[in-house]
């Protein structure tokens, strides 16, 4: 055994585990046994180590329990017995102290199994009920709307073969647009996705468990009916309502049952028999004696489909606010982004994923310049692009990753641009005589339009130093960063010290008749994150001017919220 080894046989030897190898196993695995007593009776569990370095949890497995408990739906218990303890990805793991780790780990093990005994970790269940929900086909909530339809349509995957995919849209030209996206593959006279039939949304109040004495899985509608009533009464009356209501008219239904983040789904089809248990031809105030209404329903002759789904939300409110507690999204601004090259790419893929081009606003990219084989080593775009204009392609680019179907190109920034009313202007073309200009239109632009906000972010010090700027029309502008009283102008916060300062001459390349530095694209996604950075402040105002070195060679400056310059030649004239 190894030391690490030894000290996990010694800790779990002292909580009362003894050692029962697997002999079935080559080389045999070590492993222990411990019978855990509890108010309901004993729960045996066998605990291999297959991985001595314990860099991989060990997975304890549940050998006997309660006759009360057998068969039950139990949280945290996997489908092979196996019991999960941590979430690996949350849980702070530290194979170095390896008794520490084992008396974790049998301590989680003692909390669980109490929580089976007293009953009291039922909504633990809620957080990992998708596991449980045993689902027979998945789908994706693309509308939020009321009206929403199932929609079903082929589509062919990466390697080459068929698959039949699942959508909740608003409409057929909304399932399009996302069947599209996704490699839609119609077949004969199917030109669209087909619509199978209508939703029925209904929000849980309370979290979505198993009872104990549950049957598992769910197989008829009687008997979803009385799982919801435990869970939620109120949510359980709403479905039967609106059941009762739509069965007059048709018999194909999709049941969406949301709580929070997590969805399910049901697709139905109803029988004569069903709809007659459901009281669709009582009159409206008559109520339904609902025992009665939930044990017709659950015989197998009152539905010819029956057919659980997992439903993972596509809706753009998830996918853009999923990963920040305090911004709002850009969702329904009109944004511009001047510059497509490596710094405008990483950046624009940033504001996408944050919800630009979606919705009411628009992402507009500014940029005449032509996508040449040079640019391939440090930008987004591909191959495919290649002799494209850089603002056409990255619209295309957006567009076809489904994430900003408002993205569109408009060639070149002039000075006329500037009155139109945009929310955000990012400058990310790193000319610093673009920039300056584009902070003076700023400051003459038609007073009538709004005030937009500008963040330019820009590579600097012959690509050593990331830097990124926010303007809203107070504080320092673009050209504060620079002093005016010296000839030429000097930077305000110099890139290098004067023992690392370097000489452009030997640091520019020339390709194609063109200069340019050779640093990598991580300058370039650096100083997207400072531009993010900026804009998703809590507090507007808070910093305004980031810059990080990315070599020793570059000055490091604290992030600033740098003030105006006396004699800047455009915010203080």
């Amino acid at each position: 055994m190894t030391c690490a080894l030894d000290q996990v046989s010694d800790e779990l030897l002292a909580h009362g585990f003894k050692y029962a190898p697997v002999l079935d196993s080559y080389p045999v695995m070590p492993a222990f046994i411990r019978v855990f007593a509890s108010s309901l009776g004993e729960f045996t569990v066998h605990l291999p180590i297959s991985d001595p370095s314990l860099l991989k949890l060990p997975k304890p497995k549940l050998l006997s329990l309660p006759d009360e408990l057998a068969g039950v739906r139990l949280p945290h218990l996997e489908g092979n017995q196996t019991i999960c303890l941590f979430d690996e990805a949350t849980k702070n793991i530290d194979p170095l102290n390896p008794r520490a780790l084992i008396a974790a780990c049998i301590e989680q093990l003692e909390q669980i199994i109490e929580g089976w005994a007293k009953g009291t970790s039922r909504l633990d269940i809620a957080a990992e009920f998708t596991s449980y929900w045993c689902f027979h086909k998945a789908c994706y909530l693309y509308s939020s709307g009321s009206d929403s339809k199932l929609y079903s349509f082929d589509r062919k995957q990466l390697d080459e073969s068929i698959a039949t995919e699942y959508l909740i849209a608003g409409s057929v030209s909304e399932a399009l647009s996302w069947a599209l996206k996704r490699g839609f593959y119609p077949r004969g006279s199917i030109v669209n996705p087909s619509e199978l039939c209508p939703v029925i949304r209904v929000s849980v109040k309370q979290p979505f468990y198993i009872p104990f004495d549950a049957d598992w899985p769910l197989t008829t509608l009687g008997s979803f009916l009385a799982w919801l009533r435990l869970v939620d009464h109120n949510a359980t009356a709403n479905l039967v309502d609106k059941l009762r209501k739509e069965a007059k008219n048709r018999s194909h239904f999709f049941i969406l049952l949301s709580h929070e983040t997590t969805y399910i789904g049901l697709q139905l089809t109803l029988e004569r028999a069903g709809k007659v248990a459901l009281g669709v031809n009582l009159p409206k105030r008559k109520k339904l004696n609902l025992r009665q209404t939930f044990s017709t329903l659950t015989k197998h002759h009152c539905l010819s489909k029956f057919t659980r789904f997992l439903v993972e939300d596509a809706t753009k409110e998830y996918i853009y606010q999923r990963n920040t507690t305090t911004f709002k999204g850009l969702q329904d601004m009109r944004i511009c982004v001047i510059g497509c090259g490596t710094v405008g790419g990483y950046l624009s893929q940033s504001l996408v994923q944050s919800g630009a081009g979606v919705g009411r606003g628009v992402l507009c990219f500014y940029d005449a310049d032509i996508l040449r084989t040079g640019n391939l080593g440090r930008h987004i775009l591909g191959t495919i692009y290649l002799d494209e204009k850089k603002s056409d392609a990255m619209a295309h680019y957006f567009q076809q990753q489904g994430l900003a179907p408002n993205s569109r190109a408009a060639g070149e920034f002039t000075r006329t641009e500037i009155d139109k009313p945009w929310d955000l202007i990012v400058d990310a073309t790193g000319e610093q005589g673009f920039s300056l200009m584009l902070t003076k239109w700023y400051h003459e632009r038609n007073v009538a339009t709004s005030r937009p906000n500008i963040i330019h972010s820009w590579v600097s010090g012959f690509g050593h130093q990331a830097k990124a700027l926010i303007y809203t029309g107070e504080g320092a502008c673009y050209a504060c960063q620079f002093n005016y009283n010296s000839s030429p102008r000097t930077d305000r916060y110099q890139s290098f010290s004067t023992k690392h300062a370097q000489g452009a001459s030997q640091l520019f390349k020339r390709t194609c008749g063109e200069s340019h530095l050779p640093f990598g694209p991580e300058a370039s996604m650096i100083a997207a994150a400072l531009a993010m950075r900026l804009l998703k402040q809590e507090q507007e105002g808070e910093v305004n001017f980031l810059q990080k070195a990315i070599s020793p060679k570059a000055r490091q400056y604290p992030e600033k919220n740098m003030s105006p310059m006396k004699n800047c030649p455009i915010c203080q004239n």
